[in-house]
């Protein structure tokens, strides 16, 4: 039974950070590592770390640079043959880490990526989609078509193409994922595996920014496309008011 090291950044979300606690904690799968990692919470966040103390193999707040930034700090301390990023106010639904783990273990050929798909619920509308697909280069390379947030790491893909990139804030997971190009070692499991609290539509520039920096710089692919690209993707989400379709699951 491997270990499997999940990963919550939190920071002034004590609101949410509870019920993706106990959704880790009552998991059917046995060997997980939890491992928390606070930005220096000014709210209730901290009251709730100590009463899950003994639940958590380990816990730290203190300032950092974002959640690429605390996200490497957790991989310095993880022990764990596959690694998850939870984010606050998300839950694995019912045996969700058994799922992975059975689909692994069931796997002919060795994986570096595994991911599922994930609902997210809007919390003004609470109405909820279905998000991610299958990892797929020709698409992956133009989006992140992937749900991150319900996606299991082998140790073995930090190890080969580095930790995350911290000058990010927005698209660190997309640009490691990048780093493979179309080499990476995928997995698809087919069912939905973690509810996610979306956070509606959003048309931050930014997003587009490092999207755009990520593709040309780890995918190296050309600029111009990759302009057009998020051009395009920019305007179709303020003309139609699309939901975001990932979140950090981080208040920074």
């Amino acid at each position: 039974m491997p270990l499997v090291s999940i990963v919550t950044s939190v920071f002034n979300d004590g609101q949410h950070l509870e019920k993706t606690i106990r959704s880790v904690i009552s998991q059917s799968y046995e060997c997980i590592e939890y491992i928390i990692i606070d930005g220096g919470s000014r709210d209730e966040t901290l009251d709730i770390l100590s009463t899950y103390a003994d639940k958590i193999d380990y816990w730290v707040s203190e300032p950092d640079r974002g959640i690429y930034d605390a996200w490497n700090k957790a991989l310095s301390v993880a022990n764990g043959e596959w690694i998850a990023f939870l984010g606050s106010g998300d839950i694995y639904l019912d045996d969700a880490v058994g799922e992975y783990i059975r689909y692994i273990q069931n796997s002919a050929c060795e994986r570096e990526f595994v991911s599922a798909r994930i609902e997210i619920t809007n919390p003004v509308t609470e109405k909820g989609w279905i998000f991610g697909d299958a990892w797929n280069w020709q698409e992956f390379k133009k989006n992140m078509t992937v749900a991150h947030p319900g996606a299991f790491h082998n140790r073995r893909l930090f190890q080969r193409y580095g930790m995350f990139d911290a000058s990010y804030r927005i698209a660190g997971d997309y640009e490691l994922l990048l780093r493979a190009r179309e080499k990476l070692r995928t997995g698809f499991l087919d069912t939905v595996t973690v509810q996610m609290l979306g956070d509606g539509a959003s048309t931050n520039l930014e997003v587009f920014r490092e999207n755009y920096r990520a593709k040309t710089v780890s995918g190296g692919r050309n600029r111009f496309i990759c302009y057009l690209e998020e051009k395009r993707k920019w305007w179709s989400i303020a003309k139609h008011h699309i939901p975001k379709s990932c979140s950090l699951g981080r208040n920074q």
